[in-house]
């Protein structure tokens, strides 16, 4: 089905229009920040840069763009 994640990592999901996202802000190393940087440099370049997101971007795509108030 168009849009549903796919939960195989093949190359024929980009093959397929499928694209992963990394979520910058909401990922981390266990070896510490120098080397989460270095994954993302790594990563831009495999994947390309557009793939390499924020949780915000995240939300703003999943919601199209509104934001839902929430009650206090």
């Amino acid at each position: 089905m168009p849009g549903t994640p796919s939960t195989d990592k093949s190359p024929e999901d980009l093959e397929q229009g499928y694209a992963p996202w990394i979520v910058t802000d909401a990922s981390a190393s266990d070896a510490g920040p120098d080397v989460h940087d270095a994954g993302l440099v790594v990563a831009r370049r495999l994947i390309g840069a557009g793939q390499l997101v924020t949780a915000e971007q995240v939300r703003d795509q999943l919601t199209g763009g509104v934001r839902a108030s929430v009650p206090e």
